[in-house]
């Protein structure tokens, strides 16, 4: 269960990471592509904190992409709110020196949201060109997402890190 000091860092987070990814991060966009910063923090969460909290980063990461302009409102807050759920799994296996998981767990969650975001809003109305958004959009994006997280991704386990170890300390005052 999320503490209240660790559900405002991750509203802190996610405002940041939306700044970047809106904002910022398409001035200097690679191909006309930019990572998922929303994506891969819902994918950290859920790593390090488990489905419940993947599913909770998920739905707010989702609801700042519908308010940006999705297409549907609603339907990125249950995309991301899926993938912060099924990406919360990988927390039993999760090993904090380790980067190789979540490295996967990046990967795969960063490209199926590609593949989920063309049939949804591409494919549905027409748009069958598959191969070309395969190499244009979503493996670009997913190498791009990757790269970044891979950079962002020990400064956010630190920080966790500092949350757990104060709500550990925390709970065996209360013992």
């Amino acid at each position: 269960m999320m503490k209240v000091w660790h559900k405002l860092f991750v509203v802190a987070v996610i405002f940041i990471f939306s700044i970047l990814q809106l904002s910022v991060f398409p001035f200097i966009h690679l191909i006309a592509i930019t990572p998922n910063l929303l994506m891969g923090f819902t994918a950290s969460e859920a790593i390090m904190r488990g489905q419940r909290a993947g599913m909770f980063t998920g739905v707010l990461c989702g609801l700042v992409m519908d308010m940006s302009g999705g297409y549907v409102f609603g339907a990125f807050t249950l995309i991301y709110a899926f993938f912060g759920f099924v990406a919360g799994y990988a927390n039993k296996l999760f090993l904090p020196d380790d980067i190789k998981w979540p490295l996967f767990v990046f990967v795969v969650t960063d490209f199926v949201y590609g593949i989920v975001v063309y049939v949804l809003f591409f494919l549905f109305f027409g748009d069958f060109s598959f191969a070309f958004y395969l190499l244009r959009v979503i493996i670009p994006e997913t190498v791009y997402t990757v790269v970044v997280m891979l950079l962002l991704y020990p400064l956010i386990l630190r920080l966790d890190n500092k949350f757990l170890e104060s709500e550990k300390r925390n709970a065996k005052k209360f013992i």
